[in-house]
């Protein structure tokens, strides 16, 4: 038994500070490379609206030049600036949401850096007949999720 304290003595004075000191370097890329994922989806995906409604603001532009009609032609240049209105609105909600995001990146980041620095060896390990496991349920030793929702 005494050997087995002096291990996880060793274990917890020598190896658990380059465990987290690993961790600590692999969040911030991980965090990044979700950003990034995130982004890029939320910008293919708004892109595509945006340009959705910049095509139909431009046919209705045309169906104005072609109309017979000077209230045909009127309503066809009310319509397209709906549409423009719409893709403007998209744009201005693709970098509202970027912003959040980006926020949301930060404050994760130190969320998580500050709780890892302070992560006990004894929420991420437990010793059942003489071994040495992770835990289970890690949920304990996380940062609480963000209230903001």
């Amino acid at each position: 038994m005494l050997l087995w304290q002096s291990i996880v003595k060793w274990f917890v004075k020598q190896v658990w500070p380059e465990i987290l000191a690993l961790i600590k370097r692999l969040i911030p890329p991980l965090l990044d490379w979700l950003y990034e994922q995130i982004i890029d989806l939320l910008t293919r995906s708004k892109t595509r609206e945006e340009e959705s409604a910049r095509h139909r603001a431009k046919e209705e532009e045309l169906r104005a030049e072609r109309a017979s009609a000077p209230q045909d032609a009127e309503h066809h240049r009310w319509v397209a600036q709906m549409w423009r209105e719409v893709a403007e609105n998209l744009r201005q909600e693709n970098e509202r949401l970027k912003g959040e995001i980006e926020k949301f990146l930060a404050d994760a980041k130190k969320s998580v850096e500050s709780s890892v620095s302070s992560l006990p060896v004894d929420n991420v390990f437990e010793i059942e007949n003489k071994m040495l496991k992770l835990k289970e349920d890690l949920r304990p030793a996380l940062p609480p999720p963000s209230t903001r929702r």
